[in-house]
């Protein structure tokens, strides 16, 4: 007898693997025909996952049935009821919300006061090169709400001129290099909510001076270098599938360059390309058409710089110029008109600097500044756009440059 059910046991075991591994082999081609279709622009992810949710839905009415009359778009627009439930389904989910439709999109902008409040933002900045100018683990964040900085889980091991993401509530930083300059294509994902860094599948080629930027529920990796080239390469990662998948390239390789995201379009600002040239060129993705477009030049060449959007705008500071001068300029791009201008400079000229906005402020930390006696800088400066003033906000414990910065609720 137990010969007969070991027998039994061994042949539910071989089936059950057999299964596992054709559902392995149904998601991989699923995810493939997922991100073909998006690519191809035959569909939005946004309204790909709207219709899944309303499949699910039904199904959900259908085991329970109810007597409610009114859709869930005529209730969101309680201002009340929208704001309870944002803040019980969370950051994450609220996002998926707004993209569902314009109904809800209204509605969630109308309690986003009241959201920001309830999701209190926190500014992360993660390794870099310290003034030893060895490159660091230390991680540390700022809370608004007290406005200190506080030392977090230190990365698994040191890394500078790396790129960092918010996703998701959720933090990744990608590439760079480590302690003793090894190009890294190895991706970190920290989780705020466990305090815990874990690794992240690899990007598909090692990135050094790489920049990044998050687009809804996934983020590109762009440009960069190695040891071989420039990279002109654009890559695309989605935390729900744990798979990179390449974008179309550049149409310039860049490397110290910066990438900011809006609207569903990637803008890649400055940077150095495969000649090693100072660039003022800026060129745009759209996610809908698939393609790259040149867009107005930057009023300055600049690489080794910073930019964050905030509203429409995209801000682009600081960096060096073809002369490799230190800039502390400030230049503006609205989104609507396509067209720069210069605006109210920092305080001091910096390079490998951070950038982001944050409560409606553009926030710049870090960098360096000087040429043979380079100071490595810890002072943190926010930038209102509404009065065009800066101010200084609280120091960091430990001063860096080429570093990660993400902000995340």
């Amino acid at each position: 007898m137990p010969k007969k059910v070991g027998r039994v046991v061994y042949h539910q075991q071989a089936q059950l693997d057999m299964l596992h591994q054709q559902h392995v082999e149904l998601f991989d081609k699923f995810t493939a025909l997922y991100e073909c279709l998006e690519v191809s622009g035959v569909f939005r992810r946004e309204a790909f996952l709207a219709s899944l949710h309303r499949r699910h839905f039904l199904q959900v009415l259908q085991q329970h049935p109810c007597e409610c009359l009114h859709s869930f778009e005529a209730v969101a627009q309680t201002g009340e009821l929208m704001m309870a439930l944002a803040t019980m389904c969370g950051h994450s989910c609220v996002l998926t919300l707004s993209s569902s439709s314009h109904t809800l999109n209204q509605s969630i902008r109308e309690v986003q006061p009241g959201l920001l409040k309830s999701y209190p933002s926190t500014i992360y900045v993660m390794g870099g090169e310290g003034v030893d100018e060895d490159a660091t683990s230390i991680v540390e964040r700022l809370n608004l709400t007290s406005g200190q900085w506080e030392p977090v889980a230190s990365l698994p091991a040191p890394r500078a001129y790396c790129a960092a993401v918010a996703v998701a509530g959720c933090i990744y930083v990608l590439g760079g290099s480590d302690r003793d300059g090894a190009m890294l294509s190895a991706v970190e994902r920290y989780d705020p909510q466990v305090n815990q860094w874990s690794a992240a599948p690899s990007m598909q080629v090692a990135r050094v001076a790489v920049t990044a930027a998050s687009m809804g529920a996934r983020f590109c990796a762009v440009g960069g270098s190695n040891d071989q080239r420039v990279h002109d390469s654009v890559e695309s990662f989605y935390p729900e599938a744990r798979q990179w998948f390449p974008l179309p390239s550049m149409q310039s390789p860049r490397w110290a360059a910066a990438a900011v995201a809006i609207h569903r379009k990637l803008y890649v600002i400055g940077g150095r390309n495969g000649n090693d040239e100072v660039l003022r060129s800026v060129e745009c993705f759209d996610m809908d058409t698939n393609l790259w477009t040149p867009v107005q030049e930057l009023r300055t060449p600049r690489a080794s710089l910073a930019a964050a959007a905030v509203g429409r705008y995209l801000y682009v500071v600081g960096g060096y110029d073809m002369d490799l001068r230190d800039l502390q300029s400030l230049e503006g791009f609205d989104t609507v008109t396509g067209s720069w201008r210069q605006l109210s400079p920092m305080d001091s000229p910096r390079c490998d600097l951070g950038a982001l906005n944050c409560a409606g402020r553009l926030y710049v930390l870090g960098g360096g500044v000087g040429d043979v006696d380079r100071v490595v800088l810890g002072t943190v400066a926010s930038y209102d756009p509404k009065t065009g003033a800066w101010c200084r906000a609280h120091p960091l414990h430990t001063p860096r440059r080429r570093f990660g910065v993400a902000v995340c609720n």
